[in-house]
């Protein structure tokens, strides 16, 4: 299984860092991915809100579309986040 600790020896052959800072910042960026996915999120869903509002006929477009989104933010992203965190 892929998690933090194998994936270190990348940041550290490919970047040159320690161990340590591999991990440091693989835990940074595992801590913000969840965060930026939501924040996309939030803004997909208000630039079709902003287009909603001039092309009504899109409703059921934006809606399937938002719901692939909601479930990648909230089941693909946070899984392989909590698999990269072991």
């Amino acid at each position: 299984m892929i998690g933090r600790i194998s994936i270190a020896p990348c940041g550290r052959v490919a970047l040159g860092l320690t161990r340590v800072t591999a991990l440091r910042q693989l835990d940074e960026l595992l801590r913000r991915i969840p965060v930026e996915a939501d924040a996309l999120l939030a803004a997909v869903n208000a630039q079709n809100a902003a287009m909603l509002a001039e092309r009504p006929h899109l409703a059921a477009t934006f809606g399937g579309e938002m719901r692939c989104l909601r479930a990648i933010c909230h089941v693909v992203i946070r899984e392989m986040v909590e698999r990269l965190l072991k």
